[in-house]
């Protein structure tokens, strides 16, 4: 059954400690129009049918070929110097999710993670992947990640960007009511080996699922996973049976303890309507939906 009133999509390109007025005016723009193109096109495409989960990837692919984001292209090293990248991506329709992590030649994480939802369900190691699963994948050396000639610009005229924490996520509710989340990330900046982020977690740093909402985080990843966030937000709007906009408050508040570092997320229920919240100094976001025109971070 088609719902053309609900039918929304936000993004967001991570938290940050830095305070939004610090930020250049003209990094501003760039960032700002990277979204609002973002936004302007796949919104479109809603409009047009396309299915949630496509949306997604579609959008986030975008965002890891950018430098300008702690996913993809821009990932942050860990302590060898090397990019490590987490993604996820989960369908609400059919409640099934891929997830990938370690992966340090492949150049959008999140089609793979996607590819792993639609014929291997679960969440995987990049080192045991077959090299069948990954084979229609683009590969790519260790100088492609931030060689971007403009993101090292503006990293050198600007010292809060070497600490970006730009892990990126979408969410998307389409016209048939269907929710979709996918997030992707080069995780900490100097992470040990090995580590693995929330954003490769189901429950943790990515959700969907069409009885509730679907949910895409960002920040400090253990306490993200402590508490299981995106789930939890989940089960409150399930069992209470309020808002998705009350659950994530409440969410908060009931575990404000064990979120003491920088946490956000972007949620959509399934009524189009979006929520965005955190506990960052800062959160790059834009979304555009049936409730709202098109707005944008400050």
């Amino acid at each position: 059954m088609t719902r053309k009133n609900t039918l929304g999509l936000a993004i967001h390109g991570g938290t940050g400690s830095f305070l939004m007025k610090d930020i250049p005016s003209y990094i501003n723009s760039i960032y700002k129009d990277f979204f609002r193109n973002i936004i302007d096109v796949n919104y479109d495409l809603l409009i047009k049918g396309e299915y949630s989960l496509n949306i997604v990837e579609k959008v986030i692919i975008e965002m890891e070929n950018s430098s300008l984001f702690n996913a993809g292209k821009g990932s942050l090293q860990n302590k060898d110097k090397l990019v490590s990248l987490d993604a996820s991506i989960m369908d609400g329709k059919r409640h099934l999710y891929g997830s990938i992590f370690g992966v340090n030649n492949i150049k959008n994480p999140i089609s793979v993670a996607k590819k792993i939802l639609i014929e291997n369900e679960g969440c995987y190691s990049a080192e045991y992947i077959s090299k069948q699963l990954l084979g229609e994948f683009d590969f790519v050396s260790k100088k492609y990640f931030s060689s971007d000639k403009l993101w090292l610009k503006l990293l050198d005229s600007n010292n809060y960007l070497s600490n970006k924490n730009g892990t990126v996520g979408c969410v998307v509710l389409d016209q048939k009511g269907n929710l979709a989340s996918g997030t992707s990330t080069g995780g900490l900046v100097n992470k040990l080996s090995g580590r693995i982020s929330d954003s490769a977690i189901i429950g943790s740093g990515t959700y969907a699922n069409n009885r509730t909402c679907a949910i895409s985080c960002s920040g400090y990843g253990e306490s993200i996973i402590r508490n299981n966030l995106a789930f939890y937000i989940h089960s409150i709007i399930s069992n209470k049976k309020v808002s998705a906009d009350k659950a994530v408050k409440i969410a908060f508040k009931t575990i404000s303890q064990n979120l003491k570092y920088n946490v956000g997320l972007i949620c959509i229920d399934k009524f189009g309507k979006v929520i965005i919240h955190q506990n960052a100094n800062s959160m790059l976001y834009a979304y555009k939906s049936k409730h709202f025109n098109f707005n944008i971070f400050e």
